[in-house]
Order: C-alpha cells, then sequence, then structure tokens
C-alpha cells in the first residue's frame, strides 16, 4: 500500500521534480474535487491522532517512568501538571527540530536517516546480550545513554553542522560497532 502509489506516480507523472509531491500530484489529479477534501479530512486527522498518541506516549513515559522515580510522593494534579508540561516540551523540541527536515532531499531520506544514527545501541544490545553472557543490566543503560548520545552527536556533526561528509549507511554500522564496545567495557 506504501509503494504503490509512488509506482502508479512514476508511471502517471514521469517528469514529477521532488518525490515528496507524489502523493499531492495523485490527490490532486486523480480524484474529484469532493473525494480530494474528504482524503485531505482523512490526512490531517490521521496526522493529528498520531502526533497525539507519541505526545502522550512519550510524556506518559517520561511523566511515570523518570520523574516519578525521583519524586514518588507527588500527588495525582502534580503528576497530571507534570505530564502537561512534558508534552509542552516535546512538541516545542519538536517544532525546534522540524527545519532540520529541509536538510534531506525526501522525508523517506530523512527517516532512514535517523533510525540509522537512532538504533544501533538497541541492535549492539539485542545482538551481545544474545550471544554473551556477562552483559547485564548496568552495561544496557550505560550503553543506551552512551550510545544514544554518540548517535547524536554524530548526526549533528554530519547531517546537520556538516564537519564529516559520509553517507548514513556507514553510520549505522560505526555506531552499532561502538556501542557493542561501550557495552563490553
Amino acid at each position: 500500500m506504501i509503494v504503490l502509489p509512488g509506482i502508479c506516480a512514476l508511471l502517471l507523472f514521469p517528469k514529477l521534480p521532488r518525490p515528496d509531491m507524489v502523493y499531492p500530484k495523485l490527490i490532486l489529479e486523480l480524484l474529484p474535487p469532493g473525494l480530494v477534501g474528504l482524503v485531505v479530512a482523512g490526512f490531517i486527522a490521521a496526522t493529528m491522532v498520531s502526533v497525539a498518541s507519541m505526545l502522550n506516549s512519550a510524556s506518559t513515559l517520561i511523566t511515570m517512568d523518570v520523574v516519578k522515580q525521583f519524586k514518588p510522593d507527588l500527588s495525582d494534579v502534580q503528576v497530571v501538571q507534570v505530564g502537561r508540561w512534558t508534552t509542552a516540551a516535546l512538541l516545542g523540541m519538536a517544532v525546534a527540530w522540524a527545519p532540520q527536515l529541509q536538510l534531506f532531499p525526501s522525508l523517506w531520506q530523512y527517516l532512514q536517516a535517523v533510525l540509522a544514527y537512532a538504533v544501533p545501541p538497541v541492535v549492539a544490545l539485542f545482538l551481545v546480550g544474545m550471544f554473551w553472557r556477562r552483559a547485564n543490566a548496568n552495561g544496557a543503560a550505560v550503553t543506551m545513554l552512551l550510545g544514544s548520545a554518540c548517535g547524536f552527536a554524530l548526526f549533528l556533526i554530519n547531517v546537520v553542522l556538516h564537519w564529516t561528509h559520509f553517507h548514513f549507511l556507514y553510520a549505522a554500522p560505526i555506531l552499532t560497532l561502538l556501542d557493542v564496545a561501550i557495552l563490553y567495557v
């Protein structure tokens, strides 16, 4: 379902200048006006639901698993207030980060690049944890913290600041090996 519209657009509109214009072009050119409104309303609703659920989940994780651990005596009203402030802070960070999307030719490449920099600590933990009995919770926590920090730093250095110039597919194995070394140490 995700690939099919792109293939259709490739056949119907071979001279489309940007891949991000596939869905808008297909919707505006092929659907009748009334259906265009329904499809656009559906996209907006799906986006709102996605953002709301992400903010709710992230806020709940931070509030209940981090803040509540350090301050277990918070009242229910205070926990709700912390959750609201966390949601506002996360939304503010997302809005501040949004301009970074323009650094990539398409949204697909952005998602792939972000995954290449963010996922290596999890992959390293999974692989090493399966094959090495001495892997433990403390090592996993340090690997997640340091590995995520290294991935974020490399993303900033390579993508945002352009101090280095190598493809994100090279970053994933480099970061995974670094995370394996962190877990081993």
